[in-house]
């Protein structure tokens, strides 16, 4: 019980540090400000507050390994809780309770989920944008084919659409330009903050390196190993695409050719039988 205490007291500190300019936050980010010692949430009354108004929280790097008690939340559009201990459908079953009917962009990645079966809370809500970057389950023989089946309404999974093709950058502008016809996020961040947050989407999405700053000015290294590692595996994959290309190539240069005779002819590359004829 000392250390639930101990929790809720670091989180409020972290929300009343975070929602100071506003009592009616659009946004609220908690990353890898609390380090929590039970694996929980903020109690509920924590966030209920700010349940009318809050449109997108993020939870990163916060050693999460449950969201029970996640409070209704019914103007939520964005979820993020990315590099924590996640994992089975009883954590997203919380999620569809708290947010299924406005929740569109969700972000798990680098938890712990394992199996697409896992996600089958989310079959019943409007997500339209799932990341499961690095997580077990993303590694499943017909992972993608499987989750898009799973969840009708889901357009991207890990950046990209069922067909492979790339999230484009307009999904992001929208969402801004939303935010700037109601009035903005609510909270104070300081110049270019909205600059920063696209910059580093974009550099999520393309496998970009340079390196993603916070509004604090401090650098998000985790998201850095996974742009990294999936910069290293498109590499890859390209290479390899090459290398057949060349390998097919060469095979179609070097088909031999039947001289003389019937039935099983003597077989000679294609420059020798030019020249003997």
């Amino acid at each position: 019980m000392a250390a639930v205490g101990e929790d809720d007291a670091a989180w409020e500190r972290a929300i009343s540090a975070a929602t100071k300019a506003t009592s009616a936050p659009k946004t609220l980010a908690l990353d890898g400000i609390v380090k929590s010692s039970t694996g929980r949430l903020p109690s509920a009354a924590l966030l209920e507050r700010f349940a009318a108004s809050l449109e997108e929280l993020s939870v990163a790097g916060a050693r999460l390994s449950s969201l029970e008690g996640l409070p209704r939340l019914p103007a939520l559009r964005r979820l993020s809780l990315p590099d924590n201990r996640l994992l089975g459908a009883a954590a997203l079953a919380a999620v569809a309770e708290a947010c299924g009917a406005t929740l569109r962009h969700l972000d798990l990645g680098n938890n712990r989920f394992a199996d697409v079966q896992e996600l089958a809370p989310l079959a019943g809500v409007g997500v339209e944008s799932l990341d499961l970057y690095q997580c077990p389950v993303s590694k499943v023989k017909g992972y993608r084919e499987k989750v898009f089946a799973l969840i009708p309404s889901l357009k991207h999974l890990d950046g990209a659409d069922a067909e492979g093709n790339e999230r484009l950058e307009t999904d992001d502008d929208e969402d801004d330009e939303e935010d700037d016809e109601e009035g903005g996020r609510g909270e104070k961040k300081g110049k270019g903050w909205r600059e920063r947050r696209r910059a580093k989407r974009m550099m999520e999405r393309k496998g970009m390196k340079k390196m993603v700053r916070t509004g604090k000015g401090t650098t998000t290294k985790k998201v850095m190993r996974r742009l990294k590692t999936k910069t290293v595996k498109l590499r890859m994959t390209k290479l390899m695409r090459m290398q057949k290309t060349r390998r097919t190539s060469k095979a179609k240069q070097d088909l031999p050719c039947q001289i003389r005779g019937k039935g099983i002819a003597r077989m000679m590359p294609m420059e020798t039988s030019k020249t003997h004829l």
